[in-house]
């Protein structure tokens, strides 16, 4: 039987095989790490396997266990200089990871929403767009119209003429005219309208909110409002692979070669993005990521030599390399190579290059310094955040920004919301018409008297078609108030953001929280170290201390080491506090036994409940015993009594040590008779001892000699 953890594949020589229950065929590969194999008529079997992937863990040790079974026992080979029964490997390689990205540094945050102080609080903004589109036709068709008009004259004109008289006389004339006329006009017009209308509407909406739950900040390893603060604007991505590397590396500090793991980081395409990243997430993730760019770079191109001096740092084919004297443990490692921590001095004495040198062996020319990059982008992600700080510090010491108080506490919440709309359109109209007009006039005068008759006749088509459109913008900012444990309570002050479109500011004035704590918090990088939200009282205030000695030596083995402890309830706030009392995580590497209340305490999470009253103190003893009787000494055990629910909440750690006396493994002794003398010798052949109960896998247990 061969269990082989550190193969990816299996090839096997021999007569017969077997893949769990499954018989296979002889000198195949099979995708397993355990097989049986039968020996070949000479005993023996042919074991080939290809290497997988290494072990990043502490000693990077895979093994290779060999067990041979005959007549029904089972003999486990022992390889020379392991520590187990098993053969112990180093493999050599790396493991990729999936595709990850990192954000550059905007050139500007469109906006900032505030997080208000509380366990569930949460502020938001919503954008609205509504757009309207109108098309309105009407149609006049079958237009008509008739009219007349009769024009009647009544009053004749007559002429006189004279002339010679028996042709003695001159002939002359003259005329008399009465006017006396009539007209009378009639006019109707018929038509057909016919009109459609179409409206549409669409609309799209984004909201966008901070964390519904309180942040974590890493660096200061508390709870914070800030910490929730969401930046929301456009940006662009690039992504990257990460390579974990166990390969042979130099010691910078002793210059040998020794097995240690490096990252290794790809980056590549890039493209743009909207963003919307609480303050946690740049802090805890998103700066972090291009340091490791950094990193992974620099210590790629680390030598022991100069980097200063370009004869130490030699061109690589098809790769940009990024040479440095300096290790991550160097104040100097990863800074700009203008960066302001340098004097002109060390400037020109290093050739432009104090911090690293980039070396081009790539056909690109224009080759991006990705070190240079990656720094200016955790500058340009702090900037941000100090302008945050300083719209903040602006508004609390300003005038006018104050907008009023609120306080709640017990699972109650106030909620505010704060809309504003802008409305815009546009219309166009057209007007087409077409007519066509007749006129016919008839009737009969006589020295203009007499009369006239005027018919018209008109046919008109045409329509008029309107387009509108209108799109009305709204942007609501929104916030609630709230916390989840009924013993917090919050006094808060609301400021009007002054830069116009962000959200309003929020500031802790007092208070009493629990799940999770909320403590005082500074500016990071706009006058670091100022002052934003006060303390609130703590709720949850766990103590834990060790009557006596914290180290007992002596310790009989297989017996029991006690301890007793002291816990109280510090509690601020007069409240009644429930604690976790466990084992703290990685403390207890060699398995000791520990017992309180007759339960026993797992290492990690889980833990013993304890609920106290408002500054209880109670007494408790801890009963620490060996998982194995071959370890005598228990080192720095960390016991701490913490908060339920809020990882910072926690006592100071109390470290215990035990050191237990060597001694046999126990055994028993049981004879069968208690008395001997010569009949007896005679009769049953002396005394009968039987030993028993005893461990047989003992590293004490030398031999047994019966006395």
């Amino acid at each position: 039987y061969i269990s082989n953890d550190a193969s990816s594949t299996t090839t096997v020589f021999a007569e017969s095989a077997k893949v769990g229950n499954e018989n296979v065929e002889v000198g195949m590969t099979y995708k397993t790490m355990n097989i049986e194999a039968k020996p070949d008529s000479l005993g023996h079997v042919t074991y080939e396997w290809e290497g997988g992937w290494p072990n990043l863990a502490d000693g990077h040790l895979r093994n290779v266990s060999v067990g041979v079974k005959i007549d029904g026992r089972t003999t486990v080979w022992k390889a020379p200089k392991s520590a187990n029964n098993a053969l112990d490997l180093i493999l050599l390689g790396g493991i990729g990871s999936g595709t990850n990205f990192v954000t550059s540094g905007p050139d500007a945050v469109d906006v900032i929403i505030r997080r208000p102080p509380g366990s569930t609080s949460v502020a938001s903004i919503t954008n609205r767009e509504v757009t309207s589109t109108t098309h309105n036709r009407v149609d006049t068709n079958n237009g008509y119209g008739v009219g007349g008009s009769l024009y009647l004259s009544e009053t004749p004109s007559f002429e006189v003429s004279k002339g010679p008289t028996l042709g003695i006389a001159l002939l002359e004339k003259s005329s008399l005219k009465m006017i006396l006329n009539q007209t009378v006009t009639t006019d109707a017009k018929w038509s057909d309208t016919d009109g459609t209308d179409r409206t549409d509407t669409y609309s799209v909406t984004t909201e966008m909110s901070t964390p519904s739950e309180m942040q974590h900040e890493d660096d200061t390893d508390a709870f914070t409002p800030e910490a929730g603060d969401t930046y929301i604007g456009r940006s662009t991505n690039l992504l990257f692979s990460k390579g974990r590397i166990l390969g042979l590396y130099k010691n910078a500090t002793s210059g040998k070669y020794e097995i240690a793991e490096h990252t290794g980081i790809t980056v590549s395409q890039d493209f743009g993005t909207s963003f919307v990243y609480p303050q946690a997430y740049i802090l805890n993730e998103l700066i972090p990521n291009w340091e490791s760019i950094i990193r992974s770079r620099l210590q790629e191109g680390f030598i022991s030599a100069d980097h200063t001096d370009s004869l130490n740092c030699p061109k690589v084919d098809d790769k940009v390399m990024y040479y440095t004297k300096y290790t991550p443990d160097d104040a100097e490692f990863g800074r700009h190579n203008t960066d302001p921590y340098w004097t002109k001095e060390q400037y020109a004495a290093a050739n432009g290059y104090p911090s690293y040198r980039m070396v081009n062996g790539t056909d690109d020319p224009e080759a991006k310094d990705e070190v240079e990059y990656a720094i200016n982008q955790i500058k340009r992600w702090r900037e941000v955040i100090a302008e945050n700080e300083k719209d903040k510090l602006e508004a609390i010491n300003g005038s006018g920004y104050l907008l009023d108080n609120y306080s709640f506490g017990s699972n109650s919440k106030i909620s505010q919301t704060t809309e504003s709309s802008t409305k815009s359109g546009i219309s166009h109209a057209s007007n087409y018409s077409i007519s066509l007009n007749t006129d016919l006039t008839t009737g009969l005068l006589f020295n203009e008297a007499g009369f006239k008759i005027s018919v018209t006749g008109t046919t008109f088509d045409g329509y008029t078609d309107t387009n509108a459109s209108d799109t009305t913008r709204t942007t609501s900012i929104a916030w609630t108030m709230a916390d989840a444990d009924y013993r917090t309570a919050l006094s808060v002050d609301v400021y009007k953001s002054p830069t116009a479109g962000w959200g309003p500011i929020f500031i802790t004035r007092g208070g009493q929280t629990a799940n999770p704590y909320e403590g005082a918090t500074y500016t990071k990088f706009h006058q670091p170290g100022t002052k934003l939200n006060e303390a609130t009282m703590q709720v949850e205030k766990p103590q834990l201390k060790v009557i006596g000695s914290t180290e007992l030596t002596d310790v009989p083995t297989c017996t029991q080491a006690q301890f007793n402890l002291q816990m109280s309830n510090q509690t601020e706030t007069n409240s009644v506090c429930a604690y976790v009392f466990l084992v703290k995580d990685k403390s207890n590497p060699s398995g000791a036994i520990l017992t309180i209340d007759g339960n026993i305490l797992s290492n990690g999470t889980e833990g013993r409940r304890i609920k106290f009253n408002p500054g209880e103190t109670i007494y408790k003893t801890l009963i620490v015993t060996q998982s194995n009787p071959n370890v005598i000494d228990y080192e720095d055990i960390e016991l701490v009594l913490k908060s339920e629910n809020d990882i910072t909440v926690a006592s100071d750690p109390v470290k215990l040590r035990v050191h237990f006396v060597p001694s046999s493994t126990p055994v028993e002794l049981a004879v069968n008779r208690t008395v001997i003398n010569k009949p007896y010798i005679d009769d049953f052949n002396g005394i009968t001892a039987t030993m028993f109960n005893l461990d047989r896998q003992s590293d004490d247990l030398h031999g047994l000699r019966l006395r």
